[in-house]
């Protein structure tokens, strides 16, 4: 049977044709800005008070930090917009502003809207967000009943001058670590702004017993993360001698059991490499 040359003529166009948008289209999406996702926070520690912008962008199929760029922010109070002041973000796509020297400006309910905006450039689409945040404030003391030893925490804002209890407020309560935070309990607030929470007893401290405390609020949507610590001599002293570092996953010396797995992991993987080799000269003799 002879070749039909048309047949030939219209696979080589269309696959001309489709090599060609291969080459268009990537082009045309350089041409065109990449859409950019904000998100803002609001926190707030003893010692400190911030927002903080993180700006993405999607490309390839995953999402990827924008750096470089310039964020404003923005209070708002009623009718009262006062500019903050303007952050570049870091590698990490974050822009941060500390508050600490702000003069929180609130409405009649103790509400400030926060807003944080990038205008957008050549390549990336502007983009902004808000949130509405009332300060709480959240303290902490700690009380020794007999054998009982026993946090007392309160949760309270201002609203018009007044100081008002804030009931339902759900309290994460835990203890630092080297990695992070340990939770010991996720618990709310009565009534009357009030937790009370019975301390464990068998906790490991420092060589001194001493353990950080912590009382927080975990991105709540009326008052983002607040965070109070305190330094309480709870926990069971642990002494390490200077030649006896304990084999932990945070220290230079691994625990066995990892070791040992590791170990077995790469003999069990080296042991059917060498299976393989084995077969393939036998199979080669043959």
């Amino acid at each position: 049977m002879r070749p039909n040359i048309h047949t030939y003529g219209w696979l080589n166009c269309l696959f001309i044709c489709l090599v060609a948008t291969a080459a268009i289209n990537p082009l045309t999406a350089q041409d065109s800005p990449l859409r950019v996702y904000m998100y803002l926070d609001y926190f707030k520690t003893d010692d400190s008070q911030y927002l903080q912008a993180e700006l993405k962008y999607r490309e390839d199929g995953g999402f990827k930090q924008l750096k470089g760029v310039e964020v404003v922010f923005t209070m708002t109070a009623d009718t009262s917009i006062i500019d903050l002041g303007k952050k570049t973000t870091t590698a990490d796509g974050l822009a941060r502003l500390d508050l600490s020297e702000v003069a929180i400006v609130a409405d009649t309910l103790g509400i400030t809207q926060y807003e944080a905006s990038f205008e957008g450039n050549e390549s990336y689409k502007s983009s902004s967000k808000d949130i509405e945040v009332g300060v709480v404030n959240i303290s902490m003391q700690t009380e020794e009943v007999d054998s009982i030893r026993r946090l007392n925490i309160m949760a309270t804002k201002q609203v018009g001058g007044n100081s008002l209890v804030v009931e339902d407020l759900d309290i994460k309560i835990g203890i630092e670590r080297l990695f992070g935070l340990l939770t010991l309990s996720e618990v709310s607030t009565d009534e009357d702004g009030l937790v009370q929470f019975d301390f464990p007893i068998d906790l490991p401290g420092d060589a001194l017993g001493n353990i950080n405390v912590i009382a927080m609020t975990d991105d709540d949507d009326d008052f983002g993360t607040v965070k109070t610590r305190t330094k309480v001599g709870w926990g069971k002293p642990v002494y390490y001698h200077a030649n006896e570092a304990p084999r932990t996953l945070w220290s230079r010396d691994a625990p066995l059991w990892i070791i040992i797995t590791v170990l077995f992991l790469f003999l069990v993987v080296w042991y059917h490499y060498f299976l393989a080799v084995n077969h393939l000269i036998k199979i080669r003799k043959l």
